[in-house]
């Protein structure tokens, strides 16, 4: 699995304890596509990190008042925002750069651990949209555009978004 640096996370989470003042109680981190390792968790919950969530794929909840709205039509499932994304008051994307078989996709791809449907292994194929990164031509549509600019996605709560 492509995993985030966990010291890089921590450090950003002891960042907005510390420096930002925010509630260990009031930050997630999630991707609900995944599972993250116990090693990750216990580096990142640990001392003055205690109260920190995380919310996998056996954990997120749809929130159904919160479809993601496609600018393509997909023969895929519906799909829809975790709770706690739609609860968040901020969101925070935090880059995984690494190499990728199908060009830059930058923070953009994160997003595809933001949405819930009926396949929990692998979300992006559940809605039929993976097909629309791997293709090399200008000009396609691209999944990604909807993601990061679906209405609904806007955060209440300090969410991080950091796995591609």
């Amino acid at each position: 699995m492509s995993y985030t640096n966990p010291v890089l996370l921590k450090a950003l989470l002891t960042s907005l304890v510390e420096e930002a003042d925010v509630a260990p109680e009031d930050i997630t981190v999630y991707d609900v596509s995944r599972l993250f390792p116990d090693y990750m968790v216990e580096m990142c919950t640990e001392g003055e990190l205690k109260g920190v969530r995380f919310v996998n794929r056996d954990t997120g909840v749809a929130d159904e008042s919160a479809p993601i709205v496609w600018s393509h039509e997909f023969s895929g499932a519906v799909n829809y925002l975790p709770t706690c994304v739609t609860e968040a008051t901020y969101l925070i994307n935090l880059a995984n750069l690494k190499g990728h078989s199908y060009g830059i996709t930058l923070c953009g791809k994160n997003h595809f651990g933001s949405f819930i449907n009926g396949n929990a292994m692998r979300p992006p194929e559940g809605a039929n949209l993976h097909q629309w990164l791997t293709r090399n031509e200008m000009g396609i549509y691209s999944p990604l555009v909807d993601l990061m600019a679906n209405a609904t996605s806007a955060a209440r709560r300090c969410c991080i978004c950091w796995m591609p």
